[in-house]
């Protein structure tokens, strides 16, 4: 039933993998689960393993405190649990007040709103970015056809859907029907825990002469990185030799960009490194003298959150929804095009004190709008405002 003192609350989070080289949810779910239960809620985290977890693995940044079921996954695509996470699903699932889901087009998420549906647990979905026009174009005839025959339960059956931007509510291909709750809630960080965390390096690849301009996530097609390639050439041609870092797993992109810097005349502006997944990080977006951000679409990417965390200097293009940050002069967001990209790298190379104001006010947007804390009340809130609607309305009895 619902309750509004968060210490009853039980909570399962459920989410396909804690991979952090793989994107998606890892950080942030882990994230608002020990800022949830800091408030008392008693929480749970069940993911999905499937041979890719360690050192990169997103529940070493619970340091200890949160309950996490690593569950096996069979070893096939769209991350399909095994009979053993099944019946964790089942027991952890049935104890709980509220399921929360995290991704979608996955088997995990599937089983587990079949079981919440089944176990009467009303369930909210986080589609993270799934729902995105350019999202479902990836792999469309795929998700076309899983919607259809598999997942069309999963969503109508959901008590609520959690957004991370309005953009993402706004755009959703499928949004949710007339009696579904919704919430736009960002990822939450804590920025003193993760500055603290940055100053404890000194990245030693910037100590060079010359702009230095980082990407750090995985190398991907959707990340639009061919973009930053053709920025990078733009302010050759400007008389400014920056360099370009591209930090992260590869998804696929990594020998194509390395073709189209060649073609630039740009390639040894570029590095191309493997990714960097500790605390270690979090320096980098720091020290870096800009952090880009060009890809087609994103929910609500962690790695700019972070870089605004700790007072990096964010250079996004308008197309990855951080249009409140740029409200507040805590990014700068340009549209999707090269040029227009260059031209926010060369103003802020060369009016130092623009630079330095948008780092200021960086961290001032972090602490006042995302802070874990305040992003996990948040939440709590929805949890309680979904039970007492869906208990009200007998939908679960």
């Amino acid at each position: 039933m619902p309750a509004s003192d968060p210490r009853a609350l039980r909570v399962v989070h459920v989410v396909p993998s804690l991979n952090v080289g793989g994107g998606g949810p890892a950080r942030s779910v882990i994230r608002l689960a020990c800022a949830q239960q800091r408030l008392g809620a008693q929480v749970l985290v069940v993911s999905g393993e499937n041979g890719q977890g360690g050192k990169d693995d997103a529940a070493e940044d619970s340091n200890g405190e949160l309950e996490i079921r690593h569950c096996r996954q069979l070893p096939l695509p769209f991350e399909l649990p095994s009979c053993g996470m099944l019946r964790t699903l089942e027991r952890e699932i049935a104890k709980a007040d509220l399921a929360h889901l995290h991704s979608l087009w996955n088997g995990t998420i599937t089983a587990a709103a079949r079981i919440a549906r089944n176990s009467g647990v009303p369930y909210v979905i986080s589609p993270r970015g799934m729902l995105d026009p350019e999202a479902i174009r990836q792999k469309r005839t795929f998700k076309r056809l899983y919607r259809m025959l598999v997942d069309h339960s999963t969503s109508n059956g959901a008590a609520g859907f959690h957004f991370l931007t309005t953009d993402e509510r706004a755009t959703a291909v499928w949004p949710p029907h007339a009696g579904q709750r919704t919430a736009v809630i960002p990822n939450g960080i804590e920025v003193d825990a993760v500055q603290q965390a940055a100053g404890l390096f000194s990245p030693t690849m910037f100590l060079d002469a010359g702009p230095n301009l980082l990407y750090l996530g995985r190398l991907h097609p959707t990340k639009g990185l061919g973009l930053q390639l053709d920025a990078l050439s733009g302010l050759k041609n400007r008389g400014i030799e920056a360099r370009l870092f591209f930090i992260g797993p590869d998804g696929g992109d990594a020998a194509r960009l390395r073709k189209l810097a060649r073609a630039a005349r740009v390639d040894e502006q570029v590095q191309i490194l493997p990714p960097v997944y500790g605390d270690q990080r979090l320096a980098l977006l720091k020290a870096a003298d800009c952090v880009l951000l060009t890809s087609h679409f994103e929910g609500n990417s962690v790695s700019a959150m972070e870089t605004m965390a700790v007072g990096g200097l964010l250079i996004a293009t308008d197309t990855t929804h951080l249009d409140e940050a740029a409200r507040y002069d805590a990014a700068i967001v340009v549209k999707r095009e090269a040029t227009a990209v260059s031209d926010a790298v060369t103003q802020v190379l060369n009016t130092p004190e623009f630079g330095q104001s948008v780092r200021k006010r960086a961290v001032e947007y972090a602490r006042t709008s995302l802070e874990s804390a305040v992003i996990a009340r948040r939440m709590l809130s929805f949890y309680d405002e979904v039970l007492a609607i869906t208990f009200a309305s007998g939908a679960w009895v």
